[in-house]
């Protein structure tokens, strides 16, 4: 799908959009998955460095457990009381080249709705992107996927599970019965497929993938675009009309 009249067909089949929520890296500013690659590598050295784990462990529980973090969790390779620890040691890395973006915060504020940030990564590193982006008092909130909050209300859970979307609905104050009214820009088709089997809309941000650069599949979105600032293209019904 896409185009305006795709738009308006979603629109008469789910209702007024009234949440919109923003997945942050590789979504809302691309950098050709720097950060992504600097994650996995401080990951990997946290596991090797700090809990003196071997090479390749952290990729396995990733593969295993959806993140490293549940599985180090699960299977008692860290104490729960280190995961503070953790999340600031993995997310301290450079961010130099991700710097503000005008074209990005002038479409935000054409959005007339309460916008969310929902992330895997924790709040800190999505406040240090968004303050570099010039965008950080555009939202309601950071929700992110591993945090204590989180945590406590679903457990270790991967961002795509289901019960981290009803979590996060719950943060923004989402009536259970209004799913149908959220929608979610993110460049994870895993992700996408869970926010829509949920109801939600979908709009997925990135047409290439990472590891081959062949165009991307996702049956789940009821939008794509290759970049953010193309939303307005395919969604105008989402932003203010000048």
């Amino acid at each position: 799908m896409g185009s305006t009249a795709d738009a308006a067909l979603v629109s008469a089949a789910l209702g007024p959009i009234e949440y919109v929520f923003f997945d942050l890296d590789d979504c809302l500013y691309k950098n050709n998955w720097r950060t992504a690659k600097l994650l996995t590598a401080k990951i990997n050295a946290f596991c090797m460095e700090v809990l003196g784990l071997p090479d390749g462990k952290a990729y396995d529980l990733y593969k295993r457990y959806g993140t490293a973090l549940r599985g180090l969790v699960e299977e008692s390779l860290m104490d729960e009381s280190r995961v503070p620890e953790f999340l600031i040691w993995v997310h301290d890395i450079p961010l130099d080249d991700i710097v503000p973006d005008p074209q990005l915060r002038e479409m935000l504020e054409a959005v007339p709705l309460p916008r969310w940030i929902f992330t895997a990564s924790c709040k800190e590193h999505a406040g240090r992107c968004l303050d570099r982006l010039g965008i950080a008092d555009l939202f309601q909130g950071v929700i992110s996927a591993s945090s204590r909050a989180m945590t406590e209300k679903v457990g270790y859970v991967t961002k795509h599970d289901p019960k981290c979307f009803a979590a996060a609905m719950d943060f923004a104050g989402v009536p259970e019965e209004k799913a149908g009214c959220c929608i979610f820009l993110d460049d994870s088709p895993a992700n996408l497929k869970t926010a829509k089997a949920l109801g939600w809309r979908t709009v997925l941000v990135g047409l290439h993938a990472r590891e081959t650069g062949e165009k991307i599949e996702c049956p789940h979105a009821d939008y794509a675009v290759d970049r953010i600032h193309d939303v307005r293209e395919v969604l105008p019904e989402l932003f203010v009309v000048a």
